[in-house]
């Protein structure tokens, strides 16, 4: 099962290579954004009175909007 697992890997790179197309790589889910001072600290006493996590409020934030 497991060299079955590879094989397919190795299989999808082979193709990608033969029609010069990038492999698709796979998402870390995390990523650094820049927000200004006025706009964390904003955030952050938002996260707070609603007792969640900065993190939690910004992924709320986002999976609203896209």
């Amino acid at each position: 099962m497991r060299r079955d697992f590879y094989d397919g890997i190795d299989d999808y790179l082979a193709m990608c290579k033969e029609k010069s197309i990038t492999p698709e790589q796979p998402f870390k889910g995390s990523f650094n954004v820049r927000v200004g001072l006025n706009l964390h600290r904003r955030l952050a006493i938002e996260a707070e009175q609603h007792g969640i996590s900065l993190n939690s409020l910004i992924v709320e934030r986002l999976e609203h909007h896209v």
